[in-house]
């Protein structure tokens, strides 16, 4: 039995040695080395992907070709324009020859236009391609909602309307804020009369409007602290309402102490005058009661509250009763509203399309996730953004000179090139200005896209200023064309040396060390027959036995 384990474990090894020597690989599987198995794995799926960015570079490279070469053509009008422009401009040439000249011109243009809308790689035009520019804008909208009446809403105290209040400490004007907590607590303070008559309270709006317009009180309210109930009616003024008209809110509660408080948003749309707000109260209240079917008690301040109101002129009085004589308390009001939850503010980012660049920016898959963001741009080479027309779309204008704050396309006012010494002295305006027009790259809306320009000297000289601007603007499009051609090379090159490294890396991990594993296949090929005979050689001796026995 020893014998035969033997012999089955150097078949193994053989098996697995002979499946070695004959893929040319040390792990056939993960049972061969796990952690190898995957290391070896991840790097056999980068190898691949190696091989596609790869791919993907060679297939930008030619297509920035494919534009490069329609730009060349491009460059090549353009300088065939310059002399046309140049020879209109001389007077040794007469107007039918200009003539000619003109026609010429526009089947340039003719041809400018078809080569940037015609020059196509897969399917999609190189040479056409525009970036809206966009300004995000945050604005911050506020909307009305009453629906939220809380009576445990922090105040809101007043900003226009606490000149209507009485000023007397007798009639209890709670503005202050320690006085305020009484109404957090439901305590109502002890101000008792012996008068014969229920107390009341005027509010004048006759100075109101002193300095204020009827908007100002949007939103605007005060409060009546109830001694019957210990609680508060909020009133709220609100220009979305028409004039007079209210409505009343109960709050959204079980709570038996904090079920009495209410609140009446009162309508002040269309008012005027002073009389117009005080009449405002008045029949906002009662017809908000009256919608609550209180027909005979329309001037009492809802349910439990002992408060009523009533009016005169700019007047509005409050009064409070009390059970019965002889003492009566004194109505408290604070200069704001408790319990109203009335702003809601909503916050929205809007996008909003400002102009066209005139390139757009393609992204280029090499290799890793960090080069995802690989950029190749794409200009623009129509006539319309060779020769841009006053009401062009396109932004071409360079930004103001850079700060700390910013970066920005003219050279900062200290840091002029040398050939701008000519130019001390002068205004930062005019610097600027020799900038753009010989350094900058873009061109300069106003240009002409007809060749009618050249049928006088005079505009065919102005047409040489355009021509020289298309030109500058051409002459960098080719060589940042070529620059982003060069940059493929280099991208295309790196990924190749990736490749084969990790192609190296990766070999030390799976394949199979031939002279090694040839060494292993002839021992347990050695093994596996000298095992087989020894167990042979067992069989004869249990025969050997067997034969002693007869």
């Amino acid at each position: 039995l020893h014998t035969l384990n033997t012999l089955n474990a150097n078949q193994s090894g053989l098996a697995k040695s002979l499946q070695k020597v004959s893929s040319g690989m040390r792990i056939t599987g993960a049972g061969d080395d796990s952690s190898a198995y995957a290391i070896s794995e991840r790097m056999r799926a980068r190898i691949r992907g190696l091989d596609q960015c790869s791919r993907n570079v060679r297939t930008g490279f030619n297509m920035l070709n494919v534009a490069a070469k329609a730009v060349e053509q491009q460059v090549d009008i353009l300088g065939k324009m310059r002399e046309i422009a140049l020879k209109a401009s001389d007077d040794a040439y007469s107007q039918q020859d200009r003539d000619i000249l003109a026609g010429e011109a526009n089947q340039l243009f003719d041809q400018l236009e078809l080569i940037a809308q015609g020059t196509t790689y897969n399917g999609m035009t190189l040479l056409n391609r525009t970036t809206p520019d966009t300004i995000t804008l945050t604005r911050t909208y506020e909307a009305n909602s009453f629906a939220d009446f809380d009576p445990l809403h922090p105040a809101q105290r007043n900003t226009t309307i606490g000149n209507i209040f009485p000023t007397t400490s007798s009639e209890r004007l709670a503005s202050a804020w320690d006085r305020y907590d009484e109404f957090l607590s439901g305590y109502s303070p002890i101000s008792s009369t012996t008068a014969s008559t229920p107390p009341s309270v005027t509010l004048d709006f006759t100075n109101a409007l002193s300095g204020h317009t009827i908007d100002d009180f949007n939103l605007q309210g005060f409060s009546v602290l109830c001694s019957q109930c210990t609680q508060f009616v909020s009133i709220v003024l609100s220009t979305e309402r028409d004039l007079g008209t209210g409505e009343r809110q109960d709050p959204v509660t079980t709570d038996p102490y904090l079920i009495k408080c209410r609140q009446y948003i009162i309508g002040i749309n269309g008012a005027e005058t002073a009389e117009d707000l005080a009449n405002a109260v008045y029949d906002g209240i009662t017809s908000a009661n009256r919608a609550y079917g209180d027909t005979g008690s329309a001037v009492n301040i809802i349910g439990e509250h002992n408060l009523t109101i009533s009016r005169s002129g700019n007047d509005v009085s409050i009064t409070q009763y009390e059970y019965s004589p002889p003492y009566y308390v004194m109505p408290v009001f604070y200069e704001g509203t408790k319990g109203v939850n009335y702003v809601t503010t909503d916050t929205t980012t809007e996008t909003i399309a400002e102009g066209l660049h005139p390139w757009d920016d393609c992204y280029i898959q090499s290799d890793t996730k960090a080069s995802q963001d690989t950029k190749i741009r794409l200009w623009n080479t129509t006539v319309n953004a060779l020769f841009p027309p006053k009401d062009s779309e396109f932004l071409l204008e360079p930004e103001d000179y850079p700060t700390e704050f910013n970066e920005a396309d003219y050279p900062d006012p200290s840091e002029y090139p040398n050939r701008y010494e000519g130019y001390t002295g002068t205004t930062l305006q005019k610097k600027q200005q020799l900038w753009r027009d010989t350094i900058y790259e873009l061109t300069k809306k106003g240009a002409q896209q007809d060749g009618t320009c050249l049928r006088t000297r005079e505009g065919a000289q102005d047409f040489l200023d355009d021509l020289d601007q298309a030109l500058k603007y051409c002459l960098h499009v080719a060589t940042d064309l070529g620059a982003q051609m060069n940059r493929m090379e280099i991208s295309d090159a790196n990924i190749i040396v990736s490749h084969e490294n990790t192609t190296a890396s990766e070999s030390t991990i799976r394949d199979a060390d031939m002279a090694k594993e040839m060494t292993a296949y002839t021992k347990n090929n050695i093994l596996l027959q000298a095992a087989q005979s020894m167990l042979s050689q067992a069989n004869q001796n249990s025969s050997n036995v067997l034969s002693l026995l007869q």
